[in-house]
């Protein structure tokens, strides 16, 4: 990631640059890793602090296994799943 565009948005959100990069960080693996989570958290079907949790459980996953696991978040979630699959 862009050393500058954490900073930046550090500063625009108010918050120390290292919080804003992991924020930053978070967001880019919840949208290309785990595409119905995104999902679910654009909906707010699931608080962002809970994906973030998972995001930082799966962070050493390869992008095959992390989208996998994604698909069980899904499935695990019941009915509330068929709507944001």
């Amino acid at each position: 990631m862009d050393k500058f565009a954490s900073l930046e948005y550090a500063a625009l959100r108010d918050m120390a640059p290292p919080t804003a990069r992991a924020f930053l960080l978070d967001v880019a693996d919840l949208v290309h890793r785990f595409p119905k989570l995104f999902r679910a958290v654009m909906a707010l079907w699931i608080p962002i602090w809970q994906a973030r949790k998972i995001l930082v459980a799966c962070r050493q996953l390869s992008r095959e296994a992390a989208i996998r696991v994604d698909a069980e978040i899904a499935a695990s979630l019941g009915p509330l799943a068929d709507a944001w699959r």
